[in-house]
């Protein structure tokens, strides 16, 4: 080892053993006095015995923004642990009052202070968010100073961000250096112009202004077929790809509306090559426009052979399943499980065929597919599989039936299937009955992390939230179970709830000893119950049905933020959160007010009440709307006489049930059984019976209310 590196590490050596460290007994922790939600409904005295620290984070939240103002000063001196997050919440009440007054010199004390500690740009969870409202406020000054032709402020200004941020430019994401760099007065970003692509051919420059008139003109057969055109023509064009998208947009807007021209459109796209035949199959497959589909992917059969068919096969099976072709849909299924075994599309393939004899009463035929869904250990399908060969087995009267519910229940002891098996056996929810610990688990912390740990105390203690949240992403993950769950139990203790039901979860999947209610009851919190339960009687629905669907959501986290753009306690799409306002007639910002839980929450139950009174009080059925959209799933069920009268079915039998695996959404079957399961739990919760009565979830709309 040479002598640089000899160095170094005694350097390093040295540093551990001077570095600050602690020694955490999670349990302990536990134990103690649990922490205040300030996002709650609070009593008048609750408020008045609120620490200044909570107070502060109160008005914030209640957007009380002069009280906010007047008490930001002498908490941010008082509190030097946090005063990164404390100078948050004043810039943030600053900007919000600066927006409803349009006074810039409300802005001039909260500036002048994050000027002075403008370290707090440098590092940490707030680093984002203060970049982001220090940019906005120094631009709101600046603005100002132009409309008052004032050079001097306006010089000011200016410097004061290039000296603090210039520096620090390597901090900034790409919006705020072009904020930083361009510093214009106006924020506006200007309407996207439609450019060819500067290495654009003369006659594609030609080609497509041909396609641009024919678009204007609403000629929807010749525009497509010059597009499909123009794909063959020029496949290497740099507008490829933005004429592919405006064929699938322009054909959508002829399918949705039923259009005379919905023939010439699909004739003009069978011109496209192979290739594009099974992406338009795939696509109209996904828009549920299945005989489209099929005749795409029949199409595109024609030409494509090998690994290459495999997603047509696929299309096309499911399609004729869709639209009650069974047996169109079992050759092609066939085709799947023989010509690619071992794929993804041939477990499910298994696993459909077997939905699909079950549904015709060929129960052993169905038995021998999902036994074939099992030889493949497949992880996604071994739960539905398995309760899926139970009820074949009991259909078939076989003995093997016994054992095979035995063994789903110990492995998926939790599940919807799995509970309605225990009911059905008159099995306790748990079985052994005693209540079990906590292992006892202590951590050791080092350096910056005790510090973290000592803000996250400090911001859970006194009701910042969403702030402690921020902070935990910087604690190293627990990885073994019985740290899992003790880690899991703290979180809860402080409101930490999507942190904590992840880390049960994953626990439960490690260890089997976690896999008991014992454990599992704490990640089913009554949070926010006082305005769900407010809401729901407005509707004559079961407050459980609420509080299941917020689990399943967003896992109680306040701004919770979807793949889909789905924000807050209740997923809630900004399109439907503005239909839904108008029809409440509410006045909401969106988004900020859909982390709100007393906006998220009555606005979702409404939009939740008018999907039941839409499907005649199918709770299953409005689930899988909420998740999926009422039009797709209604086109799902139009397409076959087996689904088309669901709605009126209110039952939980067995043959009732199964198009919930049937739907074309693995996502929205998942989404439906977790909520069911969750009102079954949250019920047991509330009275200790387990009890799953025919067709429970049709009582849970009905002015009855068990929850007092």
């Amino acid at each position: 080892m040479g002598r640089k590196s000899l160095i170094f590490y005694i350097l390093i050596f040295c540093e551990l053993i001077s570095a600050k460290s602690l020694v955490v007994d999670l349990n302990k922790e536990i134990s103690s006095t649990a922490e205040i939600n300030l996002f709650e409904n609070m009593k008048e005295s609750e408020i008045k015995k609120l620490s200044p620290l909570s107070k502060l984070k109160y008005t914030e939240i209640r957007k009380q923004w002069d009280e906010c103002l007047r008490k930001s000063p002498e908490v941010f001196a008082n509190q030097k642990s946090i005063q990164p997050w404390v100078m948050q919440v004043w810039m943030n009440c600053a900007l919000k009052k600066y927006e409803a007054q349009k006074q810039s010199n409300i802005l001039q004390n909260p500036i002048i202070v994050l000027r002075k500690n403008i370290h707090f740009l440098d590092r940490g969870p707030w680093k984002s968010s203060l970049i982001s409202q220090w940019l906005r406020a120094n631009q709101i000054m600046w603005d100002q100073s132009l409309a008052e032709k004032n050079e001097k402020k306006r010089s000011k200004s200016q410097a004061s961000v290039r000296e603090n941020l210039f520096l620090r430019s390597e901090l900034l994401s790409q919006d705020q250096r072009f904020h930083f760099a361009g510093w214009t007065a106006s924020s506006e970003t200007p309407k996207e112009k439609r450019t060819w692509s500067a290495d654009s051919l003369k006659e594609e420059k030609e080609m497509q202004t041909k396609i641009e008139s024919a678009l204007e003109q609403k000629h929807a057969q010749l525009s497509i077929s010059l597009m499909v055109g123009f794909l063959k023509k020029y496949p290497g064009s740099t507008d490829h790809k933005k004429i592919r998208d405006k064929i699938l947009d322009t054909s959508a807007e002829f399918f949705e509306r039923d259009k005379p021209d919905r023939e010439k459109v699909v004739k003009s796209l069978l011109e496209a090559d192979p290739d594009k035949l099974a992406d338009w199959a795939a696509w109209a497959h996904r828009r549920a426009y299945y005989p489209e589909a099929i005749r795409f992917a029949e199409a595109a059969l024609q030409n494509l052979k090998g690994s290459a068919a495999l997603n047509s096969y696929y299309v096309l099976a499911r399609s004729h399943m869709f639209l009650g072709q069974y047996d169109e849909a079992k050759k092609y299924f066939l085709t799947v499980t023989q010509q690619y075994s071992g794929t993804d599309e041939a477990a499910e393939s298994f696993f459909r065929l077997g939905l699909l004899h079950y549904r015709l009463a060929n129960y052993d035929l169905a038995k021998n597919n999902f036994e074939s869904v099992l030889s493949l250990n497949r992880d996604k399908y071994e739960l539905n599989s398995r309760y899926w060969l139970v009820r074949c087995l009991e259909a078939l009267k076989s003995p093997n039936a016994v054992e095979e519910k035995r063994q789903l229940i110990d492995q998926f002891p939790f599940s919807y299937y799995t509970l309605k098996l225990k009911a059905e056996l008159k099995l306790p929810l748990s079985e052994g009955g005693e209540i079990k610990e906590l292992p006892q688990v202590k951590i050791e912390l080092f350096g910056d992390q005790v510090e973290i740990w000592n803000r996250i105390k400090l911001l859970t203690k006194s009701g910042w939230l969403l702030e402690a949240q921020s902070e935990l992403t910087a604690l190293p993950a627990p990885q073994k179970a019985e740290i899992q769950i003790v880690w899991a139990n703290f979180l809860l203790s402080r409101h930490q709830y999507p942190q904590a039901i992840r880390l049960i979860n994953q626990a439960m999947d490690q260890d089997p000893q976690f896999k008991d209610w014992s454990f599992l009851k704490r990640s089913f919190p009554l949070t926010y119950m006082d305005m769900v339960q407010t809401e729901t009687k407005k509707y004559s629905l079961h407050p459980y049905v609420i509080q299941s669907l917020i689990r399943q959501e967003s896992a109680f986290g306040l701004k919770a933020i979807s793949s889909a753009n789905a924000l807050g306690l209740m997923q809630i799409i900004p399109p439907t959160a503005s239909d839904v306002a108008r029809r409440m007639s509410l006045k909401v910002t969106i988004p900020d007010d859909l982390y709100r839980p007393e906006i998220n929450i009555p606005m979702g139950t409404f939009y939740l009440n008018t999907l039941l009174e839409e499907f005649k009080g199918h709770v299953p059925l409005a689930l899988a709307a909420y998740n999926a959209g009422p039009s797709r799933l209604k086109t799902w069920l139009r397409g076959r006489k087996d689904t088309e009268n669901l709605m009126t079915t209110l039952s939980t039998e067995t043959k009732d049930e199964i198009w919930i695996d049937e739907l074309p959404w693995s996502e929205t079957s998942f989404y439906v059984k977790a909520i069911l399961r969750n009102i079954i739990l949250y019920q047991y919760l509330d009275n200790s019976l387990f009890e799953i009565k025919p067709g429970f979830w049709s009582e849970l709309k009905e002015k009855k209310s068990i929850v007092q």
